[in-house]
């Protein structure tokens, strides 16, 4: 005997993101099979440790089914909303991993190149949010070629609508 009007589903976060999550949090799911559909549901768990080798918090969410799209074994994507935070976010691709550590390139208003060093206080995947190191209205540079040195003058060409580095 088995019930699927309710279904549980395990997702491991990151480290960083885990100090943001807790039970309660809403979780917004989403399988392959059904893009048209987003699943919500709550943390009702955790299981309140780090996993020393991947880094990651076991997490565990109950969703209802009452369609009964969802069945036990699937693979499926988990966005959980965590609280707000005043951080920089800057797009992945304007990130720029080094030996000394993460920068982005900060573009002034003379059009110079300057490497700044960041710290990343969370990875939201397409976005990151910045700790310190960028201040909002800085203009940052994305897919910047490693042809590009300090101190170099380039062209700015704006293809967002919004500054790329907005507080949140």
């Amino acid at each position: 005997i088995a019930q699927y009007d309710r279904i549980r589903v395990f997702a491991d976060v990151p480290q960083r993101a885990s100090v943001d999550l807790s039970v309660g949090n809403v979780a917004k799911v989403t399988v392959p099979e059904h893009t048209h559909r987003v699943f919500e549901g709550k943390v009702t768990r955790t299981s309140q440790s780090i996993d020393a080798h991947a880094r990651t918090l076991r997490v565990e969410v109950d969703l209802p089914n009452v369609d009964l799209l969802l069945v036990p074994g699937m693979y499926v994507q988990v966005q959980f909303q965590l609280k707000p935070t005043k951080f920089v976010q800057v797009p992945a691709a304007a990130m720029l991993f080094r030996a000394s550590g993460p920068q982005v390139a900060v573009i002034d208003h003379d059009g110079r190149v300057k490497f700044q060093d960041v710290a990343i206080a969370r990875d939201n995947g397409r976005l990151l949010e910045i700790a310190s190191g960028l201040s909002e209205g800085d203009r940052v540079a994305v897919n910047i070629s490693n042809q590009i040195a300090q101190g170099d003058n380039v062209r700015v060409v704006d293809n967002a609508p919004a500054a790329p580095a907005s507080s949140k």
